[in-house]
């Protein structure tokens, strides 16, 4: 039984990239209800995340993006910066957190790939409408996009 929400994420997962995705809701689901019900505030999160894929993959971007919103909360309160950092950039990418939000969200997290030069202080690989690229925080603290 406490393995139970995890084995209906792993589920849901294998669903979703099967692209079996009112299963894989059906599972989401049955492990977020699980994970609240245990007050367990870091897989509620995970799994709000993992439903916002479901839904942005089958074109319902404003639930997506609701899930998103609901789950950067707990991330924050869990102190979790990689999941914060994560859930900031699908934000970012669906047009949910302007460029100065984001620049302030970024420098708390710490989830970021260091560079050694001068210019970039943190850079994150990010793919937006299939062309690759990279969201960074400059050293002075600027955000921006490049290619």
């Amino acid at each position: 039984q406490s393995l139970q929400p995890l084995a209906l994420g792993n589920a849901g997962g294998l669903l979703r990239i099967s692209g079996l995705y009112e299963e894989a809701l059906d599972c989401f689901t049955q492990a977020l209800r699980l994970y609240r019900k245990r007050h367990d505030q870091a897989g509620e999160a995970s799994t709000l995340s993992d439903l916002s894929a479901v839904y942005s993959e089958t074109g319902d971007f404003t639930k997506a993006r609701q899930l998103l919103q609901e789950a950067l909360p707990i991330a924050h309160t869990l102190n979790d910066k990689a999941l914060a950092t994560t859930l900031l950039l699908r934000l970012a990418l669906r047009g949910s957190l302007g460029r100065a939000a984001l620049g302030r969200a970024l420098r708390w997290t710490t989830g970021g790939l260091p560079t050694a030069g001068r210019t970039w202080r943190w850079r994150y690989p990010v793919l937006d409408r299939g062309n690759c690229g990279w969201w960074g925080v400059r050293s002075e603290g600027s955000v921006c996009r490049d290619n």
